[in-house]
């Protein structure tokens, strides 16, 4: 089986690739509120020690402004690379793997650590946070689409993304 791909390589792509590979089972982000109120429960348990409740709230409060700060620079960076050109993505996809044009050495599945998937996105991840990026309208029909979606659920295991099964 021979299926081929092509098509530009967007900034919504990437995106799309950051959200799910941070959103892995088991895995699960601290919000805001979460480490404000581990921080005040630490405050009101150390009445009689407030120089400890005022360091939890200092580190809770820098935790908190560090994870925003690198989410709000990742989204600038996706909005400025709309601005230049976009990479053309190519190539074709077997039972032993994929290869790209513009790359000679192919990837085979065994090399793969696991997928994620979206609506019509797929992912596939070589380790954490690299891998490669297949969209739905870089297929020619849905045939393939359906094909390609099949031939990565028999070969990797789903690591990210919608109904994760890996834990930790």
């Amino acid at each position: 089986m021979h299926l081929k791909f092509n098509g530009l390589q967007r900034a919504v792509h990437l995106q799309r690739f950051l959200e799910l590979s941070q959103r892995k089972q088991g895995a699960v982000p601290l919000s805001l509120l979460t480490v404000a109120m581990v921080a005040f429960l630490i405050a009101l348990a150390s009445l009689f020690l407030p120089l400890i409740g005022a360091i939890s709230w200092f580190i809770a409060s820098v935790i908190s402004l560090d994870s925003w700060n690198r989410q709000r620079k990742v989204v600038a960076a996706l909005q400025m690379s709309d601005k230049h050109p976009r990479t053309v993505m190519d190539g074709v996809i077997t039972e032993h793997g994929f290869e790209f044009t513009t790359k000679p050495a192919p990837y085979s599945w065994a090399d793969m650590s696991g997928y994620g998937l979206s609506d019509d996105l797929v992912v596939i991840f070589q380790a954490d946070n690299i891998g490669h990026v297949f969209p739905r309208e870089h297929f020619a029909t849905q045939q393939d689409w359906e094909h390609f979606m099949e031939l990565v659920k028999r070969k990797l295991v789903q690591t990210h993304g919608k109904g994760s099964k890996k834990t930790g």
